[in-house]
């Protein structure tokens, strides 16, 4: 298999976590319709420890890209900065940076 196609099967293979750890509280990732019929792809619910995807959410990029965007938000709340946690732009622009980083990653066989 050349590298290209062994690098677009990595990139099929990303799912969404069901949970995962941050600070110690359990983050429960579930899906929910029709999210993105309210300009929002995906949503974090702090005091209950849950992130919201649309159920419907395509392509492929923008299910990594809106993953990495809601994680940043749970990482900035988990630190304790709201300021920051609340800066979309800021959020954003590291959730795309993030998502570019995993499905360009490249190892080693």
């Amino acid at each position: 298999m050349q590298q290209g196609a062994q690098r677009k099967l990595l990139m099929k293979q990303f799912k969404l976590p069901s949970s995962f750890q941050l600070g110690g509280q359990t983050i429960n990732v579930l899906l929910k319709d029709g999210l993105s019929k309210s300009d929002a792809h995906g949503l974090c619910r702090y005091d209950d420890g849950e992130i919201w995807f649309d159920s419907n959410i395509k392509p492929h990029d923008l299910k990594g890209i809106t993953f990495y965007h809601e994680l940043m938000h749970m990482l900035f709340n988990t630190l304790g900065q709201e300021t920051m946690r609340d800066n979309e732009g800021l959020v954003d622009s590291i959730g795309n940076l993030l998502w570019q980083a995993h499905k360009t990653m490249e190892y080693d066989k």
